[in-house]
């Protein structure tokens, strides 16, 4: 996954600082590209994306395309993915998906509390992990706040659901890779701790970054014995304890299908190694 974010207030002249990172399986993440633009349109972050091929050429690497991009809802970082990388799924981070709701919803007359339940009730949503659940647990979402809050529900409909690419929120969107740009952010928090947090001008800038933020982002990780500070880890690498396993060996041993009685009628859970959960109901004749 390639996850892309712009800083601000870290240069004198307020020029925005693009940054472009990997990101694995286990929310590390890899800087690979900065960039100081005069604005964060389109054709900035064109130029971004394609510094990436550019670098790995010098170095006689291959060409690379992600599988996902991750960032906000920032339009140009949208319609610049779509032209460097048309294959890639863009993937909208739900940290800003949920501040752009709860934003909305300091304009309208709730209560702390129903504010509590309705960002609850969302987070539930967003663990749909294909987009036949998404869609479903949305519908019951509206289903049970609609009645009262009219219009923040047709804003996250009209905004966050039916709205691509900004509906790609879900867990299971980007299967087993992260749903925020958090490690980006973070990553963007440390290049405010190096420059102090003071708006320095742009010469004094591209020095720090040079003599401090390069070296301690990339030489660190540049170890011949592959014992640097972290390493990429593919979907292959991760690991289980042992305690898992037992788990796992236990959920083996038990029926494969299991009846719950509900009022609402009988359900049947079939365990399955498909990717899409299934459930079924049956009446209660």
């Amino acid at each position: 996954m390639m996850s892309t974010d712009a800083t601000y207030k870290v240069n004198f002249h307020g020029f925005p600082v693009l940054t472009l990172a990997m990101v694995d399986y286990h929310n590390h993440t890899f800087p690979i590209a900065l960039a100081i633009c005069g604005s964060e349109k389109i054709d900035d972050y064109r130029e971004l994306f394609l510094s990436m091929d550019i670098g790995a050429a010098k170095m006689g690497l291959p060409p690379h395309s992600p599988s996902f991009i991750m960032a906000d809802g920032a339009a140009a970082i949208t319609a610049a993915a779509g032209e460097v990388f048309p294959a890639s799924g863009r993937a909208m981070c739900w940290y800003h998906m949920k501040k752009n709701v709860e934003s909305f919803m300091r304009g309208l007359k709730m209560e702390e509390r129903e504010k509590n339940t309705i960002m609850r009730d969302l987070s539930y949503v967003q663990l749909a992990t294909s987009q036949k659940a998404f869609l479903e647990m949305f519908r019951l979402f509206s289903a049970v706040h609609e009645p009262r809050h009219p219009e923040l529900l047709k804003y996250i409909r009209e905004s966050w659901v039916e709205n691509p690419p900004y509906n790609t929120w879900w867990e299971g969107f980007a299967p087993r890779l992260p749903s925020t740009n958090n490690g980006l952010e973070s990553m963007n928090n440390q290049l405010k701790i190096k420059t102090l947090r003071e708006k320095l001008p742009l010469g004094t800038f591209l020095t720090l970054v040079q003599s401090q933020v390069v070296p301690g982002y990339s030489e660190a990780l540049n170890s011949a014995d592959g014992s640097g500070d972290r390493q990429f880890e593919d979907i292959d690498d991760l690991g289980a304890s042992k305690s898992l396993f037992v788990s796992a060996a236990k959920w083996a041993e038990n029926e494969a299908m299991r009846i719950v009685q509900l009022p609402q009628g009988t359900y049947i859970f079939v365990r399955s190694r498909a990717s899409e959960l299934r459930f079924y109901r049956c009446s209660a004749e």
